[in-house]
């Protein structure tokens, strides 16, 4: 007897041989008049008159357990988010390292990240190919690395995280101390400083800066170096007295600013934005975004400098010069403005 069941695209055989039917019974034979039920033998206790029925049954219950294991065979376990989040980063850095931009776009589609894949070539320009030092324990559903740019020795903890209600990923980027091993060999300081310096020339000749580099210690100049133009109309280089605009500069003062209370106890990171500024205008947003993201660009606040800026009126209720009134006439004008007021006493 041979029995076929075809199962996930695969077919699932069972064969056995019955037993042959007894012979006609002798006229001679005498028999009892009262049959006695039989046991089948196996785990199932089926009582049955006939062998061959009983037979039939076990070979039933033999396909049945075969199918059962067929079936746990192909079944594959479902992904975890852990998995996704790692896969999804894994995918990004390689594509990253690689500067593929379509690698980055498709990358961005399957794992539903937000469309930016220029924006991560923009940031391979300036960071070169990460390398990968060491991989994290994160939290479930999301993945962790510690990565070092080429163009430095300052790493980096990149983080994936799976939302578990829509499946998208994100990516974030934060700033992390570089493990001892990791850390480049200290060289004299001679050799550093002649380094930059034809580090320095090599930018200027290729006009990829300009600006002025100064390294002092305990008061005495140790290296002293201005290149490029100050103004490309005039043509005037850079020289020692060239005034500035620090820009974004300023965020590095507040960052410091803000690790120096840390340092001091008087704040966490993670403490959210209302907790030290009650009257900030937005509830929502006072309560959800943290110091952390703050520092991080991470917040979702938005830029002060885009499209809807020049619509929306400055509200300084901290520290600053500017009117409760005052509006920014143009997104140029913003960019070249000359007042006075701090970036990070604006809000919106």
């Amino acid at each position: 007897m041979r029995v076929s069941i075809r199962i996930g695209g695969r077919d699932v055989h069972a064969e056995t041989v019955l037993p042959r039917p007894a012979p006609p019974l002798k006229p001679a034979a005498i028999y009892p008049i009262v049959s006695r039920p039989r046991t089948c033998p196996g785990a199932l206790d089926i009582l049955q008159t006939d062998e061959v029925e009983c037979m039939r049954r076990l070979i039933i219950v033999g396909i049945a357990a075969l199918l059962l294991v067929s079936l746990a065979s192909d079944a594959k376990p479902p992904v975890a988010k852990q998995d996704t989040a790692q896969q999804a980063l894994t995918a990004w850095l390689t594509a990253f390292n690689n500067a593929d931009g379509d690698a980055l776009r498709a990358v961005r589609e399957t794992y539903s990240m937000r469309s930016n894949s220029q924006a991560d070539l923009d940031f391979r320009k300036d960071t070169g190919a990460l390398q990968i030092l060491e991989a994290r324990p994160a939290k479930p559903g999301t993945a962790q690395v510690l990565v070092l740019p080429t163009v430095n020795d300052r790493a980096m903890l990149v983080t994936a995280t799976v939302d578990p209600t829509s499946g998208a990923t994100t990516l974030q980027f934060e700033g992390a101390e570089t493990p001892p091993r990791f850390a480049p060999k200290r060289v004299p300081e001679a050799a550093l400083l002649a380094e930059a310096k034809t580090r320095l020339d090599a930018l200027r000749a290729s006009d990829e800066v300009a600006g002025a580099f100064l390294v002092a210690r305990n008061g005495e100049v140790r290296m002293q170096w201005q290149g490029g133009l100050a103004d490309r109309q005039r043509a005037l280089a850079v020289s020692a007295d060239t005034r500035f605009r620090l820009a974004s500069l300023n965020k590095m003062f507040t960052a410091v600013a803000i690790l120096q209370l840390q340092q001091a106890g008087k704040l966490t990171l993670d403490d959210s934005l209302g907790k030290h500024l009650p009257t900030y205008p937005s509830r929502a947003v006072a309560d959800a975004v943290t110091l952390r993201q703050l520092l991080n660009h991470t917040s979702g606040l938005g830029d002060i400098f885009g499209e809807k800026a020049p619509a929306m009126p400055l509200r300084c209720t901290i520290i600053g010069r500017c009117s409760p009134t005052s509006r920014w006439p143009s997104r140029r004008a913003a960019r070249t403005s000359t007042r006075t007021t701090p970036t990070f006493c604006w809000a919106r």
